[in-house]
């Protein structure tokens, strides 16, 4: 059961990975995205995470989103507070620490 869960988990990070392009499409104005948990529901076929965005202007926001392997977007995600999540692109460099405690630069 323990190699189950690990190999979710390894899952789960590939995931995390994949979804940050789809979320700089998604938002504008992103600085930093700090994953702190994902999961997966085999019933939808979509991965569930729990993130901090910080914005431009240091502003930050804790907030839920999901993606799904078979589409490249964003397919759910919960608005907290709209000033820091702006719809719209991100084409600047965004520092992302994974829920791992990873860190990287995309």
């Amino acid at each position: 059961m323990a190699v189950k869960a690990e190999e979710q988990q390894v899952e789960n990070l590939k995931f995390e990975h994949k979804s940050i392009l789809p979320m700089k499409k998604t938002f504008s104005g992103i600085k930093e995205l700090n994953i702190k948990s994902s999961s997966y529901d085999q019933m939808t076929g979509f991965y569930s995470f729990v993130v901090v965005m910080i914005n431009q202007n240091s502003q930050s926001v804790k907030f839920d989103y999901s993606y799904s392997e078979n589409d490249s977007t964003i397919g759910y995600y919960s608005i907290n507070n709209e000033e820091v999540q702006k719809e719209g692109v991100t084409t600047s460099k965004v520092m992302v620490t994974y829920s791992d405690g990873e860190k990287e630069v995309i």
